[in-house]
């Protein structure tokens, strides 16, 4: 924790999924909005779009590497216009506790309750939301504050433990519950009306007014029976056991559905649900709930729903039909009258509890295999992440991983570990130090028998063999498993965060964490200075918090929009080879990226159907001066390339208004702003009303298609053994058939071809100078790239494009290891050229490569930085194979293999009439080269790099 009156001003890399990563604790929905909000453990309150739980925005509170920013309670104002969140909120910093006030549409900080006694458990507006109730930890009690003037108007310290649930009935009546069993009445002038506690045995959790304000049903943590108390009186009605429908043992949720009316009479339905027995029988029960003449009720049409693999936190109503459940996992779920799970959201965080004997190391543990709940209570098949080579395997068994891996050793002869009590272990019968409320959930023993480590609720502890303590690291999540090396260097933790990070057994300091997305693709492997390395999509899961004091809303920023910075692969392969060359300080400050927001000003429907979007943008230059700023929409970017640039006025702080047309039921927004050194970025999701119209583009919305084409055959100021056959055919064919195939299905085709029998020849300087005719697109238009010739890398991995007059000095100079020679590679086109060209331009884009190796070329090409560009790019590209497979030609057609599978699909798809997206046209293309390929010479694996929805972009067929 951070000591009392620390500022919180250091980044903390923070994990980042579009999701929760820990428990969520409160929920309120914006019925009028359609909107659900959301606060956890994580840190954050975030906005979802009802139904299908679309995840819309983030907002974030001032935190420490501690529990500071944890969020126990949750508010939304009457209007829907305000949050109030809090829980261990400003207490690592003041000592007192705060509750933050946040804009619900913006998430910008609107004010702070300040100065009270303890932290946050519940919270509640009140009336017309002015006011809010504010239940406290330990004793201090409930208070009602006017958020206006933070005047308090009325508080209750005449309490024995904290407050657990507030809820407000339509006379403005309050009801609370507290854990030290006590349920309390307060009426609308804050008078106590009634103080009892109605179950002598049981804890109260939660409770909900029933929808005629009559009942109040109440949940208890003991067991799980429901109670249903006369909402004026607070005496027992009935008592509803519940137990045998959700096999639960307790009840910690319950809301009420609204039913039917007749006079005095109502007929409505009650769910509750709990904390499972077994952990794949976790149940929710439903009942109905009949109130007739003087007060009589009965329960009738129960039944019970299997809903989740793990405990239900909360449930909240959406109109007057359907429920969303909050789980532990955590997770989210919307479940209708008859008990379906209809949407759903779970995290995408890995669960690495009760896998501690899976956690296997090679002895220098530069290799790990670990594995993780699937979501459905069982473990899924290991993986294995090799730190030295950046790689991650998850196809191969593990029975044919050929290196030698040891799971952490549990026991040493001799040596008396006992357990039994986790907060009170022993070893040979001497306590082991904990602090209050700590738990041992892991252990690892070392190879010699000498240290012991374990794995606790917020810690490492390394100890020696007779439990005395040699380092101890603090950590923000659950240590569930450990291992210690064999080379007895390297302490390895998996933590409830979905991360397994690498301690120094000599020191105790972190030197490299990594995270594991549940897709089993996507990682991200970081040094604590930042230095990072990942998969293509990888780095969009971790970033860095950065509070801004405890009165503005904290900036969060990106691992990908550091890339040019911190995406240092080679030097974070060998972190773990040399621990001390490791530095330890992250330093963002000197090139952070702009402040970008986004305001959604309005949304309306023109006569003609569509919706229009008028959105403003600010930045705010924290570092490096931004270049320019483009808007993206479903990531195709809109911004025209004429209107981008950012001026010397612009340089402090920049402000545009623009309007666009939304298509689709969910609209990514995404605004970019380039520095030298970093990407100013603001991210937002904008849905249509649920009834809109498809995303289907009209003939009106066809736009323009350009195609670029570059084929290189012949290279003059080289050997025969290096010219290509077909690469400037490839080109010419590629560029007639979208001329020829597109005609029907665009408003006009501009293409522009380089090849060696072209009007222009395929030189360095006609390629750059060809490339500004790209510029013209617009937002509703397609833009193609296609390039076939060699391609080479240097030993420093960067990555060339060889036109028509390379020369053999540009070629020797690939293996020269002086960086500066780079600049002296004259003949040769750096594909950061390509990459830049494409960025410029507006519309859809797509990058076609068919490039080949010839022998006597120093430097094959890795494609791996061009697919992670690509992604970071926002543009999908289709490449002809993969690491260290030659692209193969194919003579019969006169053509390159992968170009000849594309052009074949062009033609197939043409003549059936059918659509083609990127992802069809792909796939027909990918069989095709498998039949034809030359086995001889060795595998050809096509490969497609692009998001879900790129694949889906239509090429023909329009």
């Amino acid at each position: 924790m951070a000591k009392p009156g620390s500022v919180l001003t250091s980044p903390f890399p923070r994990i980042e999924v579009a999701q929760h990563t820990s428990l969520i604790r409160r929920a309120e929905v914006d019925q009028s909005r359609d909107l659900l909000y959301t606060a956890a453990d994580d840190k954050t309150v975030r906005v979802w779009q009802l139904p299908e739980l679309k995840a819309l925005k983030v907002f974030r509170v001032p935190m420490s590497s501690g529990h500071e920013g944890q969020l126990f309670g949750l508010a939304l104002s009457a209007d829907g216009t305000v949050i109030a969140a809090a829980g261990w909120t400003g207490w690592d910093k003041e000592r007192t506790a705060s509750v933050y006030l946040i804009d619900a549409q913006s998430g910008a900080f609107l004010g702070r309750i300040k100065n009270l006694p303890q932290g946050v458990s519940a919270l509640r507006f009140l009336g017309s939301s002015n006011y809010l109730a504010i239940g406290l930890m330990g004793n201090a009690g409930l208070r009602v504050v006017d958020v206006r003037t933070q005047k308090v108007l009325f508080k209750d310290t005449e309490y024995g433990a904290d407050v657990r649930d507030i809820v407000l009935n339509k006379e403005g009546q309050l009801a609370v519950t507290s854990l030290d069993k006590f349920i309390r009445l307060y009426g609308a002038d804050y008078t106590l009306l009634g103080r009892i506690k109605p179950d002598p045995q049981g804890t109260p959790l939660t409770l909900r007014y029933s929808p005629d304000n009559r009942l109040l049903a109440v949940g208890y943590f003991e067991h799980a029976e429901v109670h249903l108390l006369d909402a004026n009186t607070l005496q027992l009605n009935l008592k509803v056991k519940a137990g045998h429908l959700t096999l639960g043992k307790n009840i910690n949720s319950l809301e009420w559905l609204p039913g039917e009316r007749r006079g005095e009479e109502s007929v409505d339905r009650l769910c509750v649900a709990g904390e499972a027995l077994k952990l794949k029988l976790v149940k929710t029960a439903c009942f109905q709930v009949e109130q007739g003449l003087q007060d009589s009720i009965k329960i009738s049409d129960t039944q019970s729903y299997s809903v989740a693999y793990s405990k239900i936190n909360g449930i909240v109503r959406w109109k007057n039909d359907r429920l969303v459940l909050l789980t532990e996992e955590p997770a989210l779920h919307v479940m209708n009258k008859a008990g379906k799970i209809e949407y759903s959201a779970r995290s995408s965080v890995l669960n690495f509890q009760d896998t501690s004997k899976f956690l296997a190391l090679s002895a220098d543990a530069q290799r790990v295999q670990f594995t993780a709940d699937n979501g459905a209570g069982e473990l899924f098949d290991p993986l294995l992440f090799d730190v030295s080579n950046g790689r991650l395997e998850t196809k191969k068994p593990v029975a044919q991983r050929s290196i030698r891996l040891v799971t952490a050793r549990q026991n040493v002869p001799g040596e008396q570990l006992d357990l039994t009590d986790r907060y009170k272990p022993t070893l040979n019968q001497q306590a082991l130090q904990l602090e209050a409320f700590e738990r041992v959930e892991s252990h690892a023993w070392s190879a010699d028998g000498g240290a012991l480590l374990l794995g606790t609720s917020w810690a490492l502890r390394h100890l020696d063999r007779q439990g005395n303590p040699r380092w101890v690291a603090r950590l923000s999540a659950v240590a569930w498993a450990v291992n210690l090396s064999e080379d007895g260097k390297w302490a390895v933790a998996a933590l409830s965060d979905g991360t397994i990070r690498w301690f120094s057994t000599a020191t105790g300091q972190e030197q490299l964490a990594y995270f594991q997305h549940s897709n089993r693709d996507d990682w991200i492997a970081w040094r604590p200075n930042g230095l990072y390395m990942a998969s293509p999509s990888g780095d969009q899961f971790l970033g860095w918090h950065m509070n801004r004091g405890m009165d503005n809303a904290p900036d969060f920023f990106l691992a990908a929009q550091f890339e040019r910075t911190l995406y240092k692969p080679e030097q974070v392969q060998r972190t773990l080879l040399d621990e001390n060359s490791v530095s330890k300080n992250l330093v963002l400050q000197n090139v952070l990226p702009p402040r970008v927001t986004i305001q959604t000003n309005r949304l309306v429907q023109r006569s003609s159907g569509e919706w229009v979007l008028t959105m403003r943008i600010k930045g705010e230059t924290l570092g490096p001066k931004p270049n320019d700023v483009i808007v993206f929409v479903n990531q195709i970017p809109v911004t025209a390339p004429d209107e981008r640039a950012l001026g010397w006025l612009d340089r402090g702080t920049f402000e545009r208004e623009i309007e666009i047309v939304l298509t689709h039921r969910f609209n990514e927004l995404r605004v970019e702003a380039m520095t030298d050194h970093s990407l100013g970025l603001a991210q937002t999701t904008v849905s249509l009303p649920h009834k809109s119209p498809g995303s289907t583009r009209r003939e009106s919305d066809q736009g323009n298609l350009y195609v670029f084409a570059v084929g290189v055959s012949g290279f003059k100021n080289l050997s025969d053994a290096h010219q290509l056959d077909f690469a400037a055919s490839d080109a010419s064919q590629f560029a007639h058939a979208m001329r020829q195939f597109g005609e029907s299905n665009y408003r006009q085709v501009h293409v522009r071809l380089l090849a060696d029998q072209a009007e222009k020849g395929p030189t360095k300087a006609n390629i750059e100078d060809a490339l500004k005719f790209l510029l013209q697109a617009r937002a509703q238009d397609t833009v193609m790239i296609f390039l076939a010739s060699h391609a080479v890398q240097d030993v420093h991995k960067n990555y060339y494009f060889v036109p028509a007059d390379v020369s053999v000095a540009d070629l020797k100079s690939l293996t020269d290891l002086n960086p500066d020679s780079r600049v002296a590679r004259k003949g040769l086109i750096s594909w950061e050229v390509f990459f830049e060209a494409l960025r410029n331009t507006a519309g859809r884009r797509i990058l076609i490569v068919d490039t080949c190796h010839a022998q006597g070329i120093e430097g094959r090409l890795n494609p791996a930085s061009l697919i992670k560009r690509s992604v970071s790019s926002l543009f999908p590209m289709l490449l002809a194979s993969a690491k260290d497979e030659d692209s193969q030609e194919y003579a019969l057609a006169g053509r390159g293999l992968f170009t000849h599978g594309l052009l074949q699909g062009l033609e197939q798809t043409s003549a059936s009439g059918r659509a083609l997206t990127v992802q069809s046209w792909f796939d027909q293309a990918v069989p095709l080269v498998a039949q034809l390929r030359d086995q001889t010479i060795g595998q050809q694996t096509p490969q497609l790099i692009a998001t879900s929805e790129m694949r889906n972009w239509q090429i023909l067929g329009h």
